[in-house]
């Protein structure tokens, strides 16, 4: 009996029987739930990549600049006709996409515009910025100003007076010179295209007996911003007076504003304290990671 089971002297299953035995298990149980899941992974697959493609489109009408036929939709995701049309009658019906009645070409349709003015409020960069500039605020006492770069000049969105017995007067609305401030140094680091070189044809003027009006002196300044990743400028605009400022980037690399701590000298030091330069570098990659930005982050470097 070889191949048996025994219990209690009594012959349970050979082994031919157990094969059988599960065999018309595997016969009278087929995996349907196994089948079930297969197609259930696959249909869960397909709609993901029908809402790639769809998105795909999207932003290819938004894109074209002018008005694009099916054929053209399909041939360039390499889709058929059939699909492309499904997918751009959905997006017709839900409001994205408007069809021309006499070409029968599409294009992106007003609703995506109000949809963007709406996510474009949200990341208001005064807004946006608001949280961090209330923590740095909050942390350290000093004026917190948030600027942007404006007709070749820093315009001051917004300030928090700090909290040391003597605070720097700037207001909203006021500008500053780019070679003078260390949020307008961070514009000729980090703000691309001709603007250094545009600013150092023109005479920079001196504000105070410090300020940087030699082009080498300030070219070199610029070198050790882009490397640092931050800026200051003691005594630039006002003798005893610095800033630390901190640049923040677009989802696509370029320049959004600058987030700067202010105060008297010797509040906001030359070179600042590594506390200070930290503090101000996180709360600006934050904000740029907000925004989309995923660049490699600059160390922190003190000097």
């Amino acid at each position: 009996m070889h191949g048996a089971q025994l219990k209690g002297g009594r012959i349970l299953s050979t082994t031919a029987d157990m094969a059988s035995n599960r065999s018309k298990a595997k016969v009278g149980r087929p995996a349907k739930p196994q089948i079930a899941a297969a197609k259930k992974d696959d249909t869960q697959d397909s709609g993901v990549k029908t809402l790639r493609l769809g998105l795909q489109i999207l932003e290819f009408l938004v894109h074209a600049g002018n008005d694009v036929g099916v054929t053209e939709i399909a041939e360039h995701f390499d889709t058929t006709k059939a699909r492309a049309f499904r997918l751009l009658q959905t997006l017709v019906d839900r409001g994205y996409v408007v069809q021309d009645a006499a070409t029968s070409r599409y294009a992106p349709s007003v609703r995506l515009f109000a949809l963007g003015q709406s996510v474009g409020d949200r990341f208001d960069l005064a807004t946006v910025l608001k949280p961090e500039a209330q923590f740095l605020w909050e942390k350290l006492g000093h004026t917190v100003v948030t600027a942007i770069l404006f007709k070749g000049r820093m315009l001051i969105l917004d300030v928090l007076r700090g909290r040391t017995p003597i605070s720097i007067g700037l207001k909203v609305s006021a500008t500053l010179d780019l070679h003078s401030s260390a949020q307008g140094r961070l514009a000729l680091a980090f703000g691309g295209g001709d603007l250094l070189e545009n600013v150092l044809r023109q005479p920079l003027a001196a504000h105070t007996p410090q300020t940087l009006t030699s082009a080498s002196a300030l070219r070199a300044e610029i070198r050790r911003i882009r490397m640092n990743g931050w800026a200051s400028a003691p005594d630039q605009l006002v003798v005893g007076m610095n800033a630390i400022a901190g640049p923040v980037f677009q989802h696509d690399g370029s320049l959004a504003g600058t987030l700067a701590i202010c105060g008297l000298t010797q509040f906001v030091p030359e070179p600042p304290t590594p506390e200070l330069i930290d503090d101000l570098t996180a709360a600006t990659w934050r904000v740029s990671r907000k925004l989309g930005w995923s660049g490699k982050i600059v160390p922190a470097r003190r000097g």
